[in-house]
């Protein structure tokens, strides 16, 4: 599916997972455009009725449905399995993808000529600290290596979504980190900092010209690193960053979600309905500066009181800060 005037052959293996498992029309978009640039195949971590599924045979090599529990780590190693590790050798690159972002809010074309001219075996679209797995670009060479071929035999179910970021999110990008040095990030930490310190009152003044004098005390720019469910999503797309995370655009805890639209539909081609119209389905309301006030404060006090943190491979169970629980983890 991928266009031929593409240099590269990428696979893409692209995970999704639905509540009320149904293909969204967002993801049908993210997918189109992936596809003018790899191969895509889609697994979800839910089930999924033939109907569905079939709303991806156009743009799609393959698509799949089985609820196994194992988040994307989970539909990546379902793909790998059914289409064969040998299928990786016919391909130069591997995406991995997941289905939590909205977009591409700029043109993918922007994302591939800047890291196709850099000699990179492994990179992520966005890097502080780790890779961020929901969009990784691996050399399929690479991807062959028998490291990789064990983690991903090695996935399991497990109770606990922070483990699963430690275990597997994290874990992926130490193996990467460990097998090769030429690793890299579309958009790094240091980038962010720089723009940041250049570009704050351009930024500043889009957002005071889409928001009341009241709302303006609800959003606060950090700009100290990739901040990708706070109001530093603002940055970001004036960055021309691609993508939005999902669940950044229905916290009940930022303004700046409205003025992201807003802003997309002054400076992007990506359709916002398709956003809203998500927003709509989920039910989601946009919150009122009270209704923030509340929903940060409820927060401050629920982490307050009870926290899990992980460091290294320790479990920390803190109340009101105080350490009760500390478990020392088995990570493969």
């Amino acid at each position: 599916m991928q266009n031929q005037a593409t240099k590269k052959r990428r696979l893409c293996l692209f995970a999704g997972y639905d509540k009320e498992q149904k293909i969204d029309d967002y993801v049908i978009y993210y997918i189109k455009e992936l596809a003018q640039f790899s191969d895509v195949y889609y697994c979800a971590d839910c089930e999924m009725s033939n109907e569905q599924l079939h709303k991806l045979s156009s743009i799609t090599k393959g698509a799949f449905a089985y609820r196994h529990k194992e988040y994307d780590f989970g539909s990546w190693k379902y793909i790998l399995n059914q289409i064969g590790w040998d299928k990786v050798s016919g391909y130069d690159e591997v995406l991995l993808v997941n289905d939590s972002c909205f977009g591409p809010l700029f043109p993918l074309k922007e994302v591939f000529a800047k890291m196709d001219s850099l000699a990179l075996d492994v990179w992520s679209i966005a890097q502080n600290k780790f890779l961020m797995s929901f969009f990784v670009c691996i050399k399929a060479s690479l991807f062959q290596h028998p490291r990789i071929k064990e983690f991903f035999q090695n996935i399991q179910s497990e109770d606990d979504k922070n483990l699963v970021i430690k275990k597997y999110e994290r874990g992926f990008s130490q193996l990467l980190m460990a097998l090769s040095p030429k690793i890299g990030g579309y958009l790094e930490k240091r980038d962010v900092k720089n723009y940041w310190q250049t570009q704050k009152k351009e930024l500043s003044s889009v957002i005071r010209d889409k928001i009341t004098w009241q709302e303006k005390f609800f959003i606060h720019i950090k700009g100290d690193r990739i901040r990708l469910y706070e109001d530093d999503i603002l940055l970001l797309a004036q960055m021309r960053f691609p993508l939005v995370k999902k669940l950044a655009v229905m916290s009940g805890n930022l303004l700046s979600v409205k003025i992201l639209i807003s802003y997309l539909q002054d400076h992007s081609s990506y359709p916002t309905s398709l956003i809203e119209n998500y927003q709509k389905r989920m039910h989601f309301h946009q919150p009122s500066c009270v209704d923030i006030l509340a929903h940060r404060l409820k927060n401050f006090f629920k982490y307050f009181i009870l926290e899990t943190k992980y460091k290294k491979d320790v479990k920390i169970i803190r109340i009101c800060k105080i350490p009760v629980y500390i478990k020392k983890l088995k990570l493969q």
